[in-house]
């Protein structure tokens, strides 16, 4: 690893991460958690000479991942509950994002001073690539997966990774010499971060969500802001000046904060104005045109499109790059896709709206009248929010899952509320009481487990079954 610097201080942080990176690869680590993350992160480990165990709380029969490459590579597996005694005898400890922080043994191994990282922190400590992160509650895959594409048409070799799917540590398991890695960055692994400082840090929102996992609201924030906690006056946030809560942030920030609106006049970030976004850096303003010919369409996606722009101008990508990819990028699957119509009955798809504001979002996209099908595995939000956007847009709710009564109980005196077993019964049922004219909106506000997979899986039924019902639809005539 080299370092190019020429300060005392730099030279000192140069000094730090060579130490860090030697103590974590020269080490005995316990890796909590047999995902995707843990997985990748036990083959890293194990392939640059750690002795890794991982414990996994599951019996072998229940997981559907291949560990017998972790085998090979001498990991010891331990499966069926966390052994306090494995925890205690490491020299660090690497957590998966889905386990919680205070497990028992997690408690305790803080308490006698081990240390206990993410994913995120350890690439961080052993990479010298600057990381551009990305977070908040919505919008984080669909602005990483942006910024990536404008980083790739302005030249810019680059990984993009992290909780948006591939794990970031496969980053540097390739011989690639990346200028960025470009990271969607979650809450729960922020809670494993010590010295992260990622060169650009983008908080896109802060809404109510994983409130299964945290006490409450300040819990999450605080989880949230840890992104920021490490930068330097060489680094930069990004930040959504209409959303308090982020806002708010600015006077943490360690970093040069940059900020957008789409509502607001900003001098230093992004705004809307007259239709266009522009970008404002002291003197000088960027046009990066109009808005209604850009690909992705909604009020949050204006969110998106500014600071996935921001920041890849930051890093000197020009407008004209810019510009081309915004009006080229379409979005992802299962974020307010529209999968097809039928007697003017119009069916979207925002499978990934897996928590209240997000549903918000979707339906503030959207004009009115909307069917609404929601439910699912409760994340413990806050449904009363949606009260009156759903008394003035949402005719019908169709709610299906386990949190129907919880959602039902919120939303009753709003907007009628019918319910169905599973969500082809749902898609028939609204359906037969459409008019033309009408969106059918999936945006559960929910996760999926209770009834698939995950949120991909919930988004693919609906698209298949709505597309059953369109050829059934049309075989009619």
């Amino acid at each position: 690893m080299t370092c190019m610097l020429d300060t005392k201080t730099k030279k000192e942080k140069c000094m730090k991460k060579e130490e860090q990176k030697k103590s974590s690869l020269d080490a005995d680590v316990l890796v909590v958690g047999l995902a995707n993350t843990g997985i990748a992160s036990a083959r890293f480990l194990a392939k640059h000479g750690c002795r890794v165990t991982i414990s996994e709380r599951k019996s072998p029969s229940e997981l559907a991942a291949d560990f017998r490459e972790l085998e090979e590579m001498g990991v010891h597996l331990e499966f069926g509950g966390h052994q306090e005694k494995t925890f205690l005898d490491k020299d660090w400890i690497l957590v998966s994002p889905g386990v919680p922080m205070d497990i028992s043994p997690l408690v305790e191994a803080r308490a006698r001073g081990i240390p206990i990282l993410s994913d995120i922190e350890l690439a961080f400590r052993i990479s010298d690539v600057p990381i551009l992160a990305v977070t908040g509650t919505n919008g984080k895959t669909t602005t990483t997966t942006l910024l990536g594409e404008i980083l790739k048409a302005g030249g810019k070799r680059i990984f993009v990774g992290g909780n948006i799917g591939t794990p970031i540590l496969e980053a540097l398991d390739h011989d690639a010499d990346y200028d960025f890695i470009v990271a969607e960055v979650s809450s729960f692994q922020l809670e494993g971060v010590v010295d992260f400082a990622p060169h650009i840090a983008i908080i896109l929102n802060l809404t109510p969500d994983h409130l299964d996992r945290y006490p409450g609201m300040k819990e999450y924030k605080e989880a949230k802001e840890r992104i920021l906690k490490k930068q330097t006056s060489e680094d930069y946030a990004i930040l959504n000046a209409r959303d308090p809560w982020v806002f708010g942030l600015a006077e943490k920030c360690f970093g040069t904060a940059y900020f957008f609106d789409n509502e607001r006049h900003v001098t230093k970030g992004a705004e809307i104005s007259e239709g266009h976004v522009i970008i404002h850096d002291q003197y000088k303003e960027v046009d990066l045109g109009a808005v209604e010919g850009m690909g992705l369409y909604g009020s949050h996606n204006l969110e998106n499109i500014m600071a996935a722009s921001l920041a890849a101008y930051l890093v000197g990508v020009s407008d004209q790059e810019i510009r081309a990819v915004l009006r080229d990028f379409k979005g992802l699957p299962h974020r307010l896709e529209k999968v097809g119509e039928i007697n003017g009955v119009r069916f979207v798809n925002d499978s990934k709206g897996t928590n209240v504001g997000a549903v918000i979002k979707a339906i503030e996209s959207i004009d009115a009248p909307i069917i609404l099908i929601a439910g699912g595995q409760d994340k413990g939000g806050d449904f009363k929010a949606l009260s009156q956007l759903v008394r003035n847009k949402v005719e019908t709710i169709c709610l299906i899952g386990e949190a129907r009564a919880k959602i039902a109980k919120a939303l009753v005196e709003y907007t009628r509320i019918i319910e169905s077993k599973d969500l082809r019964s749902a898609i028939h049922e609204v359906y037969r009481i459409a008019k033309p004219g009408c969106t059918v909106l999936l945006s559960p506000g929910c996760a999926s487990f209770d009834m698939f997979k995950d949120y991909k899986d919930r988004g693919e039924q609906f698209k298949k079954m709505v597309t059953e019902l369109i050829y059934a639809e049309k075989k009619k005539f």
